[in-house]
C-alpha cells in the first residue's frame, strides 16, 4: 500500500497545488527526493512569508524554490529562483527552468532553462525562438546518451539538445488541434519515446534513432479517464527498468501503469482520490514509487523493478504484442 512520506510546505486557508505546471518530484542519482513548487510573496499580508498559489495572475511577485527532504522528514528551502525539471545522464546536474519577476533583475534576462553541473557551471539550452519554452510549461527528458528533450505546452515540436550540437527542433503530430503539453517518458531498454497529452487519453510512441531524431510516431499508448472528464490529465511519466516495459504515467486518476503494448494495465489510486500530478522512481535502490498528489501530499510504495534513469544500465524490453 501507499505510504504517506510527507506534504509540500502551503498555505491552506487559499493556497492549493492544482497543476504539475506549479509542482513535480524528482530523485538523484542518490536516490534522494527532491520537489520545486510554486510560490508568491504576498505583500499585502507578511512581506516575509511565503506563500504558495495556484493563480499566479493575482499575485505581483513570483519565484521558485527548491526543496529537498531532509533524511528527519522536513523539507530544507533551497533558495534558488529555479524550477527543477530534470537531473541529467549522471543524475548529479540539474535542469532547470528560471524565472526572473519581471523588474527585478537588474539586466531584465528572460526566462531560461538552464543546465548545472555539479560544479555550479551553468549552460543555457532554451532555443532561439523561445515561444513557448517559459521554465513553468516545459516538460524535459533526459537520456543515458546525454541527450535532452523539451516540450513546451501547447506546441506540436519537441527540441533535442546535444552536446556540441545546435538544438534541433522535432515536429511531432498533435493528437488534438489544442492539446496541453507533451508529457515525455523514454522506455526501459532506452530505445522508444512516450509522448502523453494531458487532454487526451492517448500516447504516441517515437523510435529513438541514434542521431536523437524521432522516427515511425503513431497514437500508441491508451489511457484512462473519469467518465466527466474528455483527457486523462496526465501530467508526468516515468519507465520502470523490467522485461515488460512498463511505463508509469501520473493522471487524474492515480498511477496508470501501461505495458508495452500501450495498454494499461493497472491503476494504482492515491489515497483520497487525489489526482496525481508528478511522480518518480527514488530509493537507495531506486525501487520506490514516489507519487505527489493534487492535495500536495506525496506517497511513496515499494516497487519490484527499479524505475529506468539515464544513469542506470538499461533493461531490454521482452514483452510481445499478443
Amino acid at each position: 500500500p501507499w505510504q504517506l512520506l510527507g506534504e509540500l510546505p502551503r498555505d491552506h486557508e487559499w493556497g492549493k497545488i492544482t497543476a504539475g505546471d506549479f509542482a513535480n518530484i524528482r530523485a538523484d542519482k542518490d536516490g534522494r527526493l527532491w520537489t520545486s513548487v510554486f510560490y508568491v510573496i504576498r505583500p499585502d499580508l507578511q512581506p516575509d512569508k511565503v506563500y504558495m498559489t495556484g493563480d499566479p495572475k493575482t499575485m505581483p511577485k513570483a519565484f521558485w524554490n527548491y526543496y529537498r527532504r531532509a533524511d528527519e522528514g522536513s523539507w530544507e528551502p533551497e533558495g534558488t529562483r529555479e524550477k527543477l525539471l530534470a537531473f541529467d545522464s549522471v543524475g548529479a546536474g540539474r535542469i532547470v527552468g528560471v524565472t526572473v519577476p519581471k523588474g527585478e533583475h537588474p539586466l531584465n534576462k528572460k526566462d531560461t532553462i538552464e543546465h548545472i553541473a555539479p560544479d555550479g557551471t551553468r549552460t543555457e539550452l532554451t532555443p532561439k525562438r523561445t515561444f513557448g519554452y517559459t521554465p513553468d510549461s516545459t516538460f524535459v527528458l533526459a537520456t543515458p546518451r546525454g541527450d535532452i528533450y523539451a516540450a513546451p505546452a501547447g506546441g506540436n515540436e519537441i527540441t533535442l539538445f546535444r552536446k556540441n550540437e545546435p538544438a534541433r527542433e522535432i515536429t511531432v503530430r498533435r493528437l488534438v488541434e489544442r492539446g496541453t503539453r507533451h508529457i515525455l517518458a523514454l522506455t526501459g531498454d532506452g530505445n522508444w519515446l512516450a509522448a502523453f497529452e494531458g487532454g487526451t487519453t492517448r500516447g504516441q510512441s517515437f523510435r529513438v534513432e541514434t542521431d536523437g531524431t524521432l522516427a515511425f510516431g503513431q497514437s500508441f499508448y491508451v489511457l484512462h479517464k473519469p467518465d466527466d472528464a474528455d483527457g486523462a490529465g496526465a501530467l508526468d511519466a516515468a519507465a520502470e527498468a523490467s522485461d515488460m516495459g512498463y511505463l508509469h504515467v501520473a493522471t487524474t486518476l492515480g498511477v496508470q501503469i501501461l505495458d508495452a503494448n500501450g495498454r494499461t494495465a493497472a491503476i494504482l489510486p492515491l489515497p483520497g482520490g487525489a489526482a496525481a500530478i508528478s511522480l518518480c522512481f527514488g530509493g537507495p535502490d531506486f525501487k520506490t514509487l514516489y507519487a505527489l498528489g493534487a492535495d500536495g501530499k506525496i506517497h511513496s510504495r515499494p516497487m519490484k523493478n527499479p524505475g529506468a534513469l539515464p544513469w542506470l544500465p538499461p533493461a531490454p524490453i521482452k514483452m510481445r504484442a499478443g
